[in-house]
């Protein structure tokens, strides 16, 4: 076994690790939502939803700085609002992104957003219990602005 077979052997657990991305195979119909969230109304997930830009655009995110934009203030019940609504393909009306979202999340690529959007759902689906009550899951503040902008902003831009 030579010195090269050591690395390679060495950094292939590594390699292994790295997770493969492909937006194209992202399917979104895949997220494992609490079944709290699962009974409500496309009514009212897009009502829910449109109540959230309303909130985040209150609070000014987009003038926040990125330490404020990473800081835990989301709970899981609201980005379960948000994912729910982007797994019906709702649309939220937004006349000007720039006015509504930081700027960092309003230059991402197309690419770049659905990574952050994976990344999300990842994260939801090994993090939340299916079976949390709503005052279970709007009490676990988990989630940051950034996350909530991203969900947003997808759910203003993007369209099946």
């Amino acid at each position: 076994m030579g010195f090269d077979s050591v690395l390679k052997k060495a950094f292939n657990s590594v390699w292994l690790k790295k997770r493969d991305f492909d937006p194209e195979k992202l399917d979104i119909d895949d997220i494992k939502l609490p079944d709290i969230i699962m009974k409500y109304s496309q009514t009212a997930i897009l009502q829910m939803a449109k109540d959230e830009l309303k909130t985040f655009t209150f609070l000014n995110y987009k003038g926040k700085t990125k330490e404020t934009l990473q800081q835990f203030a989301y709970h899981s019940f609201q980005i379960g609002i948000l994912l729910r609504a982007i797994q019906l393909d709702l649309d939220i009306l937004v006349h000007n992104t720039r006015n509504v979202f930081p700027k960092s999340v309003v230059e991402l690529s197309t690419s770049a957003l659905d990574t952050k959007i994976f990344d999300i759902v990842k994260k939801y689906n090994k993090s939340v219990p299916k079976i949390l009550t709503q005052l279970q899951l709007e009490t676990d503040i988990a989630w940051t602005p950034l996350e909530a902008a991203y969900l947003l902003y997808y759910l203003a831009i993007n369209k099946k």
